[in-house]
């Protein structure tokens, strides 16, 4: 007892020292950063403006170099935007849809639907196609401002909607559903990855699961698969198709590097063009849209966002030269290509016909463009 009191009772003959801090800047990095809100998940293009919206939830509507408003009203991730004629419709996983006034940015309506909405369709004859975190596929209506019709089709999450001008519609999982104008089941068509994103040209679908290709899908059976990268380990998580039908973009993540990248494809021929390089770090979404004197405007978003000026080399003035865009290499692309120790996502999937990346090389007079980062 006496040897326990002196041991409780007598102080410490070292003096306890705390371990150093963190140095400021990085202690400050922590503090100052908000890692949950930085991701940008859904972006949508016009000729005169671009959006850009994702866990910060809210919405920047630019144009060019200038932010014209702000939209914040939602109180979770903002999963989609859809440019109208004189206004803004925006989705979220706090189950609303809002209307905003193009000009003002003022909010005009709001409609709940009582499902987290995950992924949102461009317009269609005032139709708008959503998917839900539950796996439910919805027309909303954007006249009336209401649901006009729905179907569970998915076991997961919906991660991609499409639609095309006939009223054919298409949702993704990890299984892919095509709708007639109807809203009857015309096709499906399971998948080992789940679908990440995906792009209509006519009767075709082109969508990619995070593998290194982009696949063709057209009357329930894949086609045809584009080599988008020659690395297996390096993933296509967006694709997107120019409003005129010519051009198909799919984004690389380059996983060695860190880095993105923009690919470029004639969709008539489904013919590798070209390879542009981006500033964000890791595109999670993509639009493209057609302006008037005939290029294109591309914004790629991530962590930031960038817009992309994509032109015809014919119809630049005065020979200036704009960089950012990589020439054509057919070795790059090939579909046989493997890596070493590795196999090729399409070798489980020999009947997948990869004949379309073994055509000719493109010409170069014809699919010779330019990229500005604007």
């Amino acid at each position: 007892k006496q040897w326990y009191q002196r041991r409780v009772r007598e102080p410490d003959s070292k003096k306890r020292t705390m371990p150093a801090k963190p140095p400021a800047s990085l202690s400050a990095m922590w503090e100052d950063h908000d890692y949950s809100s930085d991701l940008i998940v859904a972006t949508a293009a016009s000729p005169s403006l671009y959006c850009t919206a994702g866990r910060d939830r809210t919405c920047t509507v630019r144009s060019n170099h200038t932010t014209l408003h702000t939209l914040g009203s939602h109180t979770d991730t903002v999963t989609g935007v859809v440019l109208l004629d004189q206004s803004i419709l925006t989705t979220s996983l706090d189950c609303s849809v809002k209307r905003w006034c193009g000009e003002t940015g003022a909010l005009q309506s709001s409609t709940y639907l009582y499902s987290p909405i995950t992924v949102v369709s461009g317009e269609r004859n005032g139709v708008v196609v959503m998917g839900t975190q539950g796996g439910k596929v919805m027309c909303y209506s954007v006249r009336e401002e209401r649901m006009v019709w729905e179907c569970v089709a998915h076991d997961d999450a919906v991660t991609a909607v499409e639609v095309t001008e006939g009223g054919v519609m298409f949702s993704a999982s990890y299984n892919l559903v095509a709708w007639d104008s109807n809203g009857e089941m015309v096709s499906e068509t399971e998948e080992r990855r789940q679908v990440v994103s995906c792009a209509v040209h006519g009767s075709s679908l082109f969508y990619c699961a995070g593998g290194p290709s982009v696949k063709v899908w057209r009357e329930g059976v894949v086609r045809s698969a584009l080599r988008n990268t020659p690395h297996s380990h390096n993933t296509t998580d967006c694709v997107r198709v120019s409003p005129d039908g010519v051009l198909l973009l799919a984004s690389v993540y380059q996983l060695d590097t860190g880095t993105s990248a923009v690919n470029v494809w004639d969709v008539p021929s489904l013919s590798y063009v070209c390879t542009i390089a981006t500033p964000v770090p890791c595109i999670t979404s993509m639009s493209v849209s057609s302006r008037p004197d005939g290029s294109y405007s591309a914004v790629v978003a991530g962590t930031s966002s960038a817009l992309l000026i994509l032109t015809k080399s014919q119809q630049l003035e005065g020979g200036t030269r704009q960089a950012g865009i990589r020439p054509y290499h057919a070795d790059e692309c090939s579909g046989e290509e493997r890596d070493e120790g590795g196999e090729s996502e399409e070798s489980e999937e020999s009947e997948v016909s990869e004949t379309v990346m073994e055509e000719a090389e493109p010409d170069p007079q014809q699919n010779a463009y330019w990229c500005t980062l604007v």
